[in-house]
């Protein structure tokens, strides 16, 4: 997916299942991240249902992070 077509999802309110974020230019990263996460969920349900992953994690904490069920919001961002 282009930046583009993310922006026009973000846009439209028409947030995708799964967003993987890569690239050289991390204020990108970190903005389109928490665009994302505000369409998603409230202040208080980011307790719950955020959880960042950086690259010295665990592939058993990432899956267990992923495979865990939002709380009190329809969707969990990890």
């Amino acid at each position: 997916m282009e930046m583009k077509d993310l922006k026009r999802q973000l846009k439209e309110n028409k947030i995708g299942k799964l967003y993987l974020l890569t690239g050289p230019e991390q204020f990108l990263i970190r903005y389109y991240e928490k665009e994302i996460v505000n369409k998603l969920m409230d202040e208080n349900s980011k307790a719950f249902n955020y959880t960042v992953i950086g690259d010295k994690t665990s592939i058993n904490k990432l899956s267990d992070a992923v495979s865990t069920f939002p709380a009190f919001c329809e969707r969990r961002v990890v």
